[in-house]
């Protein structure tokens, strides 16, 4: 959508993921697991998101029943960019070092 007061152009991707791996959305353990993998991943996340919001940029991930949602927005025509990176980092946290984040 344009934005006519700044002239400059807005972007909403959205990207349901839908899975019953793990029982997602069925049994309460993987309910505790996705809520846990969802603060784990947001704050893996967290200096990456700052830096988007910096520019205009960004992401929301949602939990719900039969899926996971996610939500990239902005005004930057960099958006392209900062999604493959997002997904990047999604794709690779399982073998990061995640020591760090949490001390």
């Amino acid at each position: 959508m344009k934005d006519d007061k700044f002239e400059r152009p807005k972007a909403m991707v959205s990207l349901n993921l839908h899975t019953t791996d793990l029982g997602f959305g069925v049994t309460k353990e993987a309910r505790v697991f996705a809520n846990l993998w969802e603060k784990v991943l947001n704050e893996y996340l967290r200096e990456f998101s700052y830096m988007g919001s910096c520019a205009n940029l960004e992401f929301n991930l949602i939990l719900k029943g039969d899926s996971i949602g996610m939500i990239w927005s902005g005004y930057d025509d960099s958006m392209p960019n900062y999604i493959d990176e997002t997904l990047s980092k999604v794709k690779a946290m399982p073998n990061a070092d995640l020591k760090q984040e949490f001390e």
